[in-house]
């Protein structure tokens, strides 16, 4: 064996000792071990995720237990009859996830037992997400992958087309799923109970002691793929107050990918790392390389994911194809026995028989240096490792080519080729297909926002409106209105096809109609109104959606009304809110970006805070809170607000009257009109930007006669 990839203090934080080290290969043998374990917790168990679902069932109708099967409950029966002290940290999700998770989860699991303390992690840098998956029981046996305890994650390894067990709480199915979650015991876990009690000091202030030893809670029936491995711990951490940068993740990717000799197999959720690429690029090129196997999903979940980070991932794959010299690089997608695209949501990578890693990190810029990852590593230093490395991949896939594990070795033996052992297989039961490529359309290469989707580490409000209030140069100006122009066009087009295939009959349904007017006709509207703008914006709601919801419900004239009430109440709410929470600019975030920002909302000049009003980028919310946390004169914050925010409102309220218009009754002359209120709009935007670059470049000239 040739060992020396993984190196403590360079890609890893960690190098411990597993007693036992096992590779739980999808939802439902995670779920049943993580049953087990826990259910023979002494001392203490630790819960590190992204996502938590109390209600989640742990074993399905086929299998049962002696316990409760739904987690909220089983971890209330473990808390009460077994009584060890439970932490439960889970990530506090920007607003975009609140509506997909469980309501106030925390609330349901704590009332099952006083020894059950739940809290939502926000001690991290804005635009930051915890990822890390990570369930330690009594420091003794502990659990790190991609799988969270929460809806949609548990299936088999069949991923049995209409399977009636994979349901979430609501009873509604959901495809195949596929993920990983990796077992250890003894001073591996030990080492991950220490990061899991740092994370919850860290979110609460509260140091917890570590559990004194004696518990063997390795789940009943787990048979160790390896016993008395050494087991690295790699983990991200973006820099935040007092506490620096981890990027070991991104260390063990590409020093992995630097030492492969034959293969590279990778499986992931999202593939849009530039330096990951960059470093496969660079060993397809070579002439003696190793081969590159990605399995990725087909594509994204949701448009909103597919439309960024896979626009990013078609980007990053035509760049990889045209370094793929030798056609050494396979790119599938798995499907089930009916043809039916499994989700790939697992994180893990081999190399060679060799290096085998499982964690929570995505091949993204993201879980490179933003988001809080955990990684678990093992490299072969003997050949039973090897052996253990090379059959978990082979278990893999077989896993997707629905064939015996041993197939896969026998055929690797015979032909020495990743790729060719793949193909082999091609028409099988399931099988692993090519994600062929795809040109990616103008309005792609322009609209993908990698910034705000993918950043290589986290980028502040403060920075994002420094970003955006700094002028632009020739070639970026022209790009922003190109977007501009694409979006009308879109618009336009939209409306045209509407028309011309008769779609506009769906949307005059009665019952479409009878909702808005019964919404437009009730005496509370104003209030109601009102009070969505005021609660939308305290959680961040975009101003822009709520004055076009209100514009469309109650026309150009009311709508218009009502937004502007809605939107200066709204204002205040958030500034009184950033006058009592002055923390908002306190000494942990202060720099470079924030003084700019606190010179330009501090000139009590009406101007300046009419155009900040106007750049769409920016959260309405926190421009109303750092103005209120920097003690911003109320009347100049007011005034300006409106100056600022009239002729694009009166604009917007008056286009989307326009587009009702077309709906019912898409004429030329609709067409027109609502073209023209587009350039009105795109020649409002041009001259606030234009002032507001005068603004920042008087601001220039000062720093730089003060320096």
């Amino acid at each position: 064996m040739e060992p020396g990839i993984i190196r403590e203090g360079r890609n890893c934080w960690k190098i411990a000792a597993a007693a036992k080290a096992a590779f739980l290969i999808d939802g439902e043998s995670y779920f049943r071990a993580f049953y087990d374990s826990v259910s023979k917790a002494r001392k203490a168990v630790y819960i590190l995720a992204w996502d938590f679902d109390s209600r989640v069932r742990l074993l399905r109708n086929d299998s049962k237990g002696k316990y409760p099967a739904e987690l909220g409950s089983f971890l209330g029966w473990v808390a009460r009859k077994r009584k060890p002290d439970i932490y439960v940290l889970v990530w506090d999700p920007a607003l975009i996830y609140r509506f997909e998770r469980q309501v106030f989860p925390g609330r349901k699991l704590i009332g099952k037992s006083r020894r059950i303390r739940f809290h939502l992690d926000s001690s991290h840098p804005f635009g930051v997400s915890s990822h890390q998956k990570i369930v330690v029981i009594d420091d003794s046996v502990a659990f790190c992958g991609g799988i969270d305890l929460s809806k949609e994650r548990w299936d088999t390894r069949d991923h049995l087309p209409g399977d009636g067990r994979r349901r979430n709480p609501a009873g509604e199915e959901y495809p195949p799923f596929h993920d990983i979650q990796m077992a250890v015991s003894g001073d591996a876990a030990a080492r991950l109970g220490e990061l899991a009690r740092s994370r919850w000091e860290k979110a609460t202030g509260q140091q917890l002691e570590p559990p004194s030893p004696g518990s063997d809670p390795w789940p009943d029936g787990l048979v160790p793929d390896l016993e008395n491995v050494r087991v690295a711990i790699a983990r991200t951490y973006p820099a935040y107050r007092d506490y620096p940068g981890i990027r070991e993740v991104e260390s063990l990717y590409l020093d992995s990918i630097n030492a492969a000799r034959r293969f590279i197999y990778l499986e992931n959720q999202y593939f849009t790392s530039f330096q990951i690429g960059k470093a496969l690029a660079r060993r397809l090129e070579e002439k003696n390389g190793p081969e590159v196997v990605l399995v990725l999903p087909l594509h994204c979940s949701g448009r909103l994911e597919e439309s960024t980070m896979g626009v990013l991932r078609l980007n990053l794959l035509r760049d990889l194809r045209k370094s793929d010299r030798h056609r050494r690089l396979r790119v599938f997608y798995p499907v089930s026995d009916e043809g039916e695209p499994i989700m790939v949501h697992s994180k893990t990578m081999v190399v060679d028989d060799r290096l085998l890693r499982i964690g929570s990190s995505n091949t993204t810029s993201r879980s490179l240096g933003t988001d809080i990852e955990c990684d678990l590593a093992l490299e072969a230093d003997s050949e039973k490792t090897g052996r253990a490395v090379a059959g978990f991949r082979n278990r893999l896939l077989a896993e997707h080519l629905g064939i015996e594990s041993k197939k896969i070795a026998q055929a690797l033996a015979r032909t020495g080729s990743l790729i060719e052992t793949i193909e082999l297989f091609h028409g099988g039961r399931r099988e692993l297909l090519k994600l062929k490529p795809e040109e990616m359309s103008p309005f792609d290469q322009y609209l993908a926002p990698k910034e705000m989707a993918d950043p290589e580490r986290p980028i502040s409000g403060e920075e994002y409106l420094e970003r955006y209030l700094s002028p632009s140069k020739g070639k970026e100006r022209r790009t922003g209105w190109f977007k501009l122009v694409v979006i009308g066009a879109l618009i336009l087009g939209a409306t045209a096809f509407w028309h011309l295939t008769g779609a506009e009959d769906w949307v005059r349904a009665t019952l479409i109609e009878e909702f808005f007017l019964s919404l437009r006709d009730s005496v509370w509207a104003p209030m109601a109104v009102v009070s969505v703008f005021v609660i939308g914006g305290l959680v961040m709601l975009p101003v822009t959606w709520m004055i076009v919801g209100t514009a469309l419900i109650y026309g150009p004239v009311r709508g218009f009304v009502y937004s502007l009430a809605g939107t200066l109440l709204s204002a205040s709410a958030a500034y009184l809110a950033g006058k009592i929470a002055q923390n908002i600019t306190d000494r942990h975030t202060a720099g470079r970006n924030l003084s700019r920002v606190r010179k330009w909302l501090s000139r009590t000049s009406i101007p300046t805070i009419a155009v900040i009003r106007n750049i769409p980028i920016v959260p309405f919310t926190v421009v109303n809170m750092m103005a209120g946390s920097m003690r911003v004169s109320f009347r100049v914050f007011i005034l300006g607000t409106i100056i600022g925010m009239l002729p694009g409102m009166a604009a917007l309220v008056f286009f989307s009257a326009r587009v009702v218009d077309l709906v019912r009754d898409p004429s030329l002359v609709n067409i027109l009109i609502a073209g023209a209120t587009l350039a009105v709009m795109i020649a409002l935007a041009t001259f606030l930007q234009r002032r507001l670059n005068r603004v920042v470049e008087d601001d220039n000239s000062e720093e730089a006669k003060s320096e």
